[in-house]
């Protein structure tokens, strides 16, 4: 990596990977925004191209291998780290949390991230399972403080015994002025998508993963338009391509392949949610606060969720269903396709993204904890609880 910038302090941010995701949009957001008060460096644990701008943090990947637990790897980033002697270090997400355990020696406060609720004993593989269980010991002593980005995420991990005296909520955020609702900007997208004016679009941005239940979601939105026919389901997000034959199989079993568009990871966020009518969540486990639901509502789009993380209390979903219950979903669905949705709601979600889920709001929330960190002295905080 490059020598340090002079005069700012360093923070190494740990990452799996910066593929599309909403904890990785948000490691993008922080390393792109506070650039003018910290040297940031990012060192991905698997060698994955980026998928977001990272500004003129300098990347480093270690290239661990997925399949077992690399050794050699955990090596280079101990090396790496050591190379640069940063003044903090920033983990996120689980497999990133556990391996700052071995850079303890380096003398620098350790600030864990946490982005999701609870995991799958069905879906989660064993490994991230006990490195989650690990983990929650390892908080005494390992982090100085652990953000998580919302209270259901912290309540939940506190639950399995992670320090509670070292929580902190930081809620995920969005940009609204990156985030509008265009009339002109909705035409020409569903033009180049090849919506008709008449068709009713549901949009979902979820990469394709168990957690984000795709079946449930193709089983609701079958259920749906056998209400209103002209539905059409727009699928973004990361394996939501042409090329993942388990979902175009499943498309063509329930008789959706005409129906359903397969974006794939889209850059072009505001124009897809500008172009559709409603979004739909439709995880079954795990999701806290979920950027989609911000960057829906900040269009000003209703949105049906199932009932997950903190979601109930955000005031940002219209409705809310239990998970795996496509029935309910389908109902929740067809209900906004057969009336408009109100100008005056919409107005009302955009005013409440702005004042409460900002990026600027996000962004302070960061820079005090690193600065508090920063202040503090370099071996981790006591542990409480």
């Amino acid at each position: 990596m490059p020598s340090v910038t002079a005069g700012k302090k360093t923070i190494i941010h740990i990452i799996p990977s910066l593929r599309q995701g909403g904890a990785e949009k948000i490691l993008s957001t922080v390393v792109s925004r506070t650039a003018d008060a910290y040297a940031h460096r990012i060192i991905t644990l698997l060698d994955d191209a980026p998928f977001f701008d990272i500004g003129a943090a300098d990347l480093l990947t270690v290239g661990m291998d997925r399949s077992r637990l690399d050794i050699k790897a955990i090596g280079r980033l101990v090396q790496a780290v050591g190379q640069v002697r940063p003044d903090l270090v920033h983990a996120w997400m689980y497999h990133a949390n556990f391996l700052s355990t071995f850079l303890l020696a380096r003398a620098a406060p350790i600030l864990w991230s946490i982005h999701n609720t609870n995991l799958s004993k069905t879906h989660t593989r064993l490994r991230t399972r006990c490195i989650n269980t690990a983990s929650a010991g390892l908080s005494y002593f390992v982090p100085s403080r652990i953000v998580y980005c919302s209270k259901s995420a912290k309540n939940a991990h506190e639950a399995i015994g992670y320090a509670p005296g070292k929580s902190r909520v930081i809620e995920n955020g969005v940009t609204v002025s990156d985030l509008f609702p265009d009339g002109a900007l909705r035409q020409a997208t569903r033009r180049q998508l090849g919506l008709a004016d008449t068709d009713f679009v549901v949009c979902s941005l979820a990469r394709f993963d168990a957690q984000k239940d795709h079946a449930t979601l193709l089983d609701t939105i079958v259920r749906s338009r056998a209400i209103v026919p002209h539905l059409r389901i727009l699928l973004v997000g990361t394996g939501c391509e042409p090329q993942n034959r388990l979902l175009t199989d499943a498309l063509r079993r329930s008789g959706l392949t005409e129906c359903a568009l397969l974006l794939g990871e889209r850059r072009d966020i505001n124009g897809i949610l500008n172009a559709s009518d409603l979004l739909v969540v439709s995880s079954a486990f795990g999701e806290a606060l979920p950027l989609a639901i911000l960057e829906a509502a900040a269009v000003g789009l209703p949105v049906v969720s199932t009932a997950i993380g903190d979601i109930e209390d955000l005031n940002l979903a219209d409705a809310i269903v239990p998970a795996q219950d496509p029935a309910q979903l389908a109902n929740a669905i067809t209900a906004f396709a057969t009336k408009p949705y109100s100008a005056e709601a919409s107005a009302a979600k955009r005013r409440l993204v702005e004042s409460c889920f900002s990026t600027e709001r996000m962004l302070s929330s960061y820079d005090q904890t690193y600065r508090e960190l920063l202040a503090s002295t370099a071996s981790p905080m006591p542990s409480y609880g």
